[in-house]
This record gives C-alpha cells, structure tokens and sequence, in this order.
C-alpha cells in the first residue's frame, strides 16, 4: 500500500511537504556548518593549549 492510499491528503500537500522538507534540509545544514566551525574552533584552542604546556614541560626538563 502506498503513502498516499494510507493518507489521501499526502498527494494534494505534495508541494507542501517538498517546500517543509527542503526548509528543514537547509536549517539542518547550517545547523551542521555551525556546530563543526565551533568544533574546529574549539580544537585549535586545545592544539595550541597542548602545545604551550609541552614547551612548559620540556623547558622545566631541560634547564640548560
């Protein structure tokens, strides 16, 4: 059985779904965008964090 046997209101909401569906589709994709920039952000923050401490511990390792 088809969608559209089930639920006769689908094929006449047709253009109604397509424009609901293509909404949430973009909304997802700049909700993706967003949180992988803020991913990267945060990863560069703990890239550099990591490697001040290793010059810390290597400076405190080798006074010389």
């Amino acid at each position: 059985m088809a969608m559209g046997e089930a639920y006769p209101e689908l094929p006449q909401a047709q253009e109604s779904v397509a424009a609901v569906l293509r909404q949430e589709e973009e909304r997802f994709a700049e909700t993706l965008e967003k949180g992988l920039q803020l991913l990267e952000r945060h990863r560069r923050r703990l890239v550099t964090r990591e490697t001040e401490q290793n010059r810390s511990i290597r400076a405190m390792a080798d006074p010389g």
